[in-house]
């Protein structure tokens, strides 16, 4: 391997892995939020059916 190719490798790292990780990491919070509006759709649903048999 030259010393151009090396390059063109470290370069490629350095690009595509803050991208990878940015991308993972939105992934998680998006994962998160979700949880949270499930958790509140089923906390709605529940209020629901327990005013209406009333």
């Amino acid at each position: 391997m030259n010393y151009l190719e090396l390059l063109v490798i470290i370069s490629c790292i350095l690009v595509f892995a803050p991208l990878i990780t940015s991308t993972d990491i939105y992934h998680r919070k998006l994962f998160k939020y979700e949880k949270k509006a499930r958790a509140m759709k089923l906390l709605n649903n529940s209020f629901n059916e327990l005013f209406s048999n009333q």
